[in-house]
């Protein structure tokens, strides 16, 4: 039997309780413990995860691929400004 003691003291189990009864106990109370325990953690690395996600090496070559992409598109556009700036200046002079 579990027994509260004054304050400032810890709580004891009575005497009168079987070891086994004891141990049951115990072993009831660790397993729920260890399941939350287990649960919390599970709960942290998949937040931790979502938050700072580990990074492939293909996903880190696909993202320079796709930023060589984007400064080959600029460039392209500009080289098609240049291209009609010229077309325009010459058709100004008469030449073909």
């Amino acid at each position: 039997m579990i027994t509260t003691a004054s304050p400032g003291q810890a709580s004891r189990l009575d005497s009168a309780a079987p070891d086994s009864e004891l141990t049951s106990a115990m072993q009831s109370i660790n397993s729920k413990i260890n399941r939350k325990l287990e649960s919390i953690q599970c709960r942290q690395e998949k937040f931790t995860q979502e938050q700072n996600p580990a990074r492939s090496p293909d996903q880190d070559l696909i993202n320079e691929l796709r930023q060589e992409i984007r400064k080959l598109e600029r460039a392209n556009e500009i080289l098609r400004n240049v291209a009609t700036y010229f077309s325009q200046t010459r058709s100004l002079y008469g030449l073909k």
